[in-house]
């Protein structure tokens, strides 16, 4: 019999609700900046290059990696891999919604309407990654096929240990009323 603590009970989309001008307040909001728990690791690094089928030698021979980068590096598709928060733990600790579900809007229904990553500089396995995540933008109501809602747009900053920018993510969603 399991003697762990169950999760923190919250709803993965038991969103805030609030005013267009309580959103308002939110821009330039950041959230306190985030730690991944582990340092990009070459496991995960070949475990993922398998599952996508990526053959780049800069994943699979380190000493290829180590002259031409200066040492092994990740996809840049793992970014998001390295601090995905978990979502159960024996403890009970819950995860924090991404920041843009936090902003307090009418509206039940959340979908992504566009994402866009700037990569600076690659992932070196052993870097200890952080990301801190801001609010840019809430839009007026907009009337789409999907509702009526309001546009929400992020910026997450990817450092490594050193505060070396290596990526900007900006990400945009949708917060509507799904119509019946």
């Amino acid at each position: 019999m399991s003697t762990a603590k169950s999760g923190s009970g919250r709803k993965p989309f038991d969103l805030p609700r609030g005013s267009y001008e309580d959103a308002l307040e939110w821009v330039g909001r950041e959230r306190e900046i985030q730690f991944a728990e582990e340092p990009v690791n070459r496991a995960m690094v070949k475990v993922f290059a398998a599952m996508v089928e990526d053959a780049n030698r800069s994943y699979w021979d380190e000493g290829f990696a180590r002259r031409v980068w200066g040492a092994p590096i990740a996809p840049p598709g793992m970014l998001h891999v390295w601090l995905m928060p978990l979502q159960w733990r024996p403890d009970g600790a819950g995860w924090p919604y991404p920041l843009c579900a936090m902003v307090p809007l009418p509206g039940d229904t959340l979908i992504n309407t566009r994402t866009r990553t700037v990569y600076h500089a690659p992932m070196r396995v052993g870097d200890h990654l952080n990301m801190v995540e801001r609010v840019e933008s809430v839009s007026p109501p907009k009337t789409t096929r999907l509702g009526q809602g309001h546009f929400v747009t992020t910026l997450a900053r990817y450092r490594d240990q050193s505060g070396t920018l290596l990526a900007e993510h900006t990400n945009v969603l949708l917060r509507f009323s799904a119509q019946a």
